[in-house]
């Protein structure tokens, strides 16, 4: 069974102690532990220093020693609409969004610890496009940006009411898919969409910037865009692809493939240590990436100091 998510804490804090090639060692923490579920899709921290964590089964807040864990209850309509936790955003103002599969969009209430839930309602163009949530993002003026499956990508209005962005066929200028997989919202004002078929970016006025990615179509298998990373200073992004990473400047051309290797590889999430190295997460292990060199990082849970999983869903370095 897969364990994610302080194991990756602590790979971000020994990442800032110790870059590659020194082998790092890796610290698990475990459901014996007080985790909800062994499987962490995603990772946050707020400005009170807590670690937020989307799990397969709740979402859980970590002060350094205990859980405090939010899960669904029937009986209590205001309490986290589904435990399936794959999509997690602290906003500027200390606001816990969340999300996955079949629970819509949830908020919660610091003091109260109550829930506000956004759901798709058939017919009704002013919901949310679908209960799937893949992806949150904050743009530049503070508004809030669902990625969800099949719903395309969704803007909550200031009146709790959503507009859409989708895919249509006979409009090139629309999505590439209506599966929103990964978003990340620049300094600049734009908003970078990882869709089911390849990059999107949505300029600060509106429009819908198809971004091409050569590789995408020439590698066999989906071109999912599943994670982002700032490419220094240049205006530009580094890409994570389940076909490879890739390199965009800042006027939406390709850059070039950034530490190609054979086969490439499948990226589910990205982050940058300290020293400004980028550590990767793969459905294969962990990668740091140094800027000349790869090291690799894919242990067994029994052996202690070994990284004890394989598919990495997210990377957090956090505040220390």
């Amino acid at each position: 069974m897969y364990r994610f998510a302080l194991l990756l804490l602590a790979v971000a804090t020994l990442a800032a102690a110790a870059p590659p090639p020194a082998p790092p060692q890796f610290v698990a923490t475990s459901v014996a532990d007080g985790l909800p579920s062994s499987t962490i899709y995603k990772l946050a921290q707020d400005r009170d220093g807590f670690i937020w964590l989307g799990t397969a089964d709740g979402l859980a807040r970590y002060d350094g020693v205990s859980f405090r864990v939010f899960r669904s209850d029937p009986a209590k309509p205001e309490s986290i609409s589904n435990n399936n936790i794959t999509a997690l955003l602290i906003d500027r103002k200390g606001r816990v969004w969340c999300g996955g599969e079949g629970s819509g969009l949830n908020r919660l209430d610091a003091e109260s610890e109550r829930f506000e839930h956004w759901r798709h309602v058939a017919n009704d163009a002013n919901t949310l496009g679908d209960d799937d949530v893949w992806a949150l993002a904050e743009d530049r003026d503070g508004t809030i940006w669902v990625g969800t499956y099949l719903g395309g990508l969704n803007q909550l209005r200031a009146d709790n009411t959503f507009a859409h962005i989708d895919h249509d066929p006979e409009n090139p200028a629309s999505l590439r898919s209506s599966s929103v997989i990964s978003l990340r919202a620049s300094d600049d004002g734009r908003l970078w969409i990882g869709t089911a078929d390849g990059l999107d970016v949505r300029e600060p006025d509106g429009r819908i910037v198809h971004v091409d990615i050569p590789p995408l179509a020439e590698r066999k298998g989906p071109s999912h865009v599943w994670a982002f990373v700032r490419d220094g200073d240049s205006g530009g992004m580094i890409v994570g692809t389940r076909k490879g990473l890739f390199r965009i400047g800042r006027d939406l051309a390709y850059a070039g493939e950034v530490g190609a290797s054979t086969p490439p590889l499948s990226i589910v999430s990205m982050g940058r240590g300290a020293s400004g190295e980028l550590w990767i997460g793969t459905l294969g292990g962990l990668v740091a990436y140094d800027g000349s060199a790869m090291h690799r990082y894919a242990g067994e849970e029994s052996v202690p100091g070994l990284l004890p999983a394989v598919r990495i869903h997210d990377i957090l370095r956090d505040a220390e």
